[in-house]
């Protein structure tokens, strides 16, 4: 039911099942001596391995002015070719070893990803471990890349979803740079052809062993695979570099704030609310219950669907959900309405939903949506792709090998008590910020904005 906009891809945290063991396979892990930390989950796959290479690194660490957009960037530039194996000849390798790779950046991470046959593998990985220690850039590299990403984001300035995405965020936000996306701001996209210096020095800070995480998921066994990962990333020599910069903690939201945007053509009108909620640590219990308050409110059987769109026929659509984010970040919901002029009667419904978690839930419609959330992951786990991201993912945020199944299982614990208590403590209209777009100007606010509102609460397009 989640889904963010990233750079080029749709990121999915999995609600997995949550039986008597929750996560059916072994998590091996090493750190090697230059920081690097290996990961390798055997698994029967028939002669296949999922790989990736997890650099912990996104726009969450882009804190420095006019530098957004960098950890989206150097997912573009990491392509350009070493100094054994330039960019054609990569391209060329890899269609001989038959292997399709990718790669994606969002608030917290880049990953590059790729799929491999156990006989390829070697060679697979000598090619990304060089890739990530012996980057070998040109000033020409960065103003051809730069074009390529600022096409990427002239593309978004269409879409009205954006739009109303990104003046939520510079909206909730207002130190943290969760406040921009990952593709960054338009004035900062326009002066990367000029910034190879900074680029460079981007590569040097972020680009380390030490901020990497490798995996192998699939046909390998933890003997084969850490040897082979040992050969190609132990090399791997971290750069010296001066201190990272802070990421500032946002101050706590303590009133409702709201943003408007005007959009010159015809549109159906859209809300979108953010509730402000703790960081998406695995081991922490609110963060299932809240969760699991996704699939009560936006699953497919979830009540703003049914009321909005179903039973009232007020909504186009209803979506949105948890954001598994290493910092504090957002719970959405983003709602597509048939006439502007039901904007109160869906707020108003969007709330008494909220509340109703409060009160309690139906005891029936708790329990088929809670097994729903313990079970329905079960049968994508027999692909080494879903269970790659499914580590991944969570050992970012804070999950230790032995513990990947423990969020699952603490979504099987939560009860109605707990779910009421999670969602009276943070989804709540002193957390709340809410964004509408629609076409014409934007509508003059019927009481003044709370004092904390950030200034600009208007974004004319």
């Amino acid at each position: 039911m989640r889904q963010w906009i990233l750079a080029g891809c749709t990121a999915v945290w999995l609600a997995l099942p949550a039986p008597a063991r929750a996560f059916p396979y072994e998590v091996h892990t090493r750190t090697l001596e230059n920081g690097c930390e290996l990961v390798v989950v055997p698994m029967p796959s028939e002669g296949v391995v999922a790989t990736a290479v997890w650099m912990d690194v996104g726009s969450r660490n882009e804190v420095e002015p006019g530098r957004t957009g960098y950890a989206h960037f150097f997912e573009h530039l990491l392509f350009s070719g070493t100094e054994t194996l330039d960019r054609a000849g990569r391209d060329a390798a890899l269609l001989k070893l038959g292997i399709g790779d990718n790669a994606w950046t969002w608030l917290d991470e880049t990953v590059y990803t790729g799929t491999s046959d156990t006989e390829s593998l070697d060679a697979w990985m000598g090619i990304q471990a060089d890739m990530m220690a012996h980057l070998a850039l040109t000033p020409d590299h960065v103003k051809r890349e730069s074009g390529a990403v600022y096409g990427e984001y002239r593309k978004t300035q269409a879409s009205p979803d954006f739009h109303l995405d990104q003046a939520l965020r510079r909206t909730a936000f207002t130190v943290h740079p969760y406040a921009h996306d990952t593709l960054g701001y338009e004035a900062d996209i326009a002066a990367m052809p000029g910034a190879y210096d900074y680029v460079q020095a981007f590569y040097e800070r972020w680009y380390q062993p030490g901020n990497a995480r490798v995996l192998l998921v699939g046909d390998v066994t933890p003997e084969a695979g850490f040897a082979l990962l040992e050969k190609h990333f132990g090399p791997w020599a971290p750069k010296p570099v001066a201190v990272l910069p802070e990421i500032p903690e946002e101050p706590a939201q303590t009133g409702p704030r709201s943003v408007e945007v005007a959009w010159d053509s015809e549109i159906p009108p859209q809300l979108m609310f953010g509730w402000r909620i703790p960081a998406a640590n695995p081991s922490d219990p609110e963060v299932a219950a809240l969760s699991l308050a996704e699939a009560l409110l936006l699953g497919r059987a979830g009540r703003l669907p049914n009321r909005l769109v179903r039973e009232e026929a007020l909504a186009l659509s209803v979506s949105g959900g948890l954001e598994p984010t290493v910092d504090p970040g957002l719970f959405l919901v983003h709602i597509e309405l048939k006439d502007a002029a039901d904007r109160a009667r869906v707020e108003a419904i969007v709330q008494e939903e909220i509340e109703g978690l409060v009160k309690g839930v139906d005891p029936a419609f708790f329990a088929r949506t809670r097994s729903n959330a313990r079970y329905r992951g079960l049968l994508e786990l027999d692909d080494p792709e879903n269970v790659l991201y499914v580590v991944g993912d969570r050992m970012r945020r804070g999950a230790r090998a032995a513990d990947i199944g423990a969020f699952d299982e603490a979504v099987a614990a939560v009860d109605p008590g707990a779910l009421g208590a999670a969602v009276a403590k943070h989804l709540t209209p002193e957390h709340r910020t809410i964004a509408w777009i629609a076409h014409g100007a934007p509508a003059e606010p019927e009481t003044p904005a709370p004092a904390e509102t950030p200034g600009g609460a208007s974004d004319a397009r």
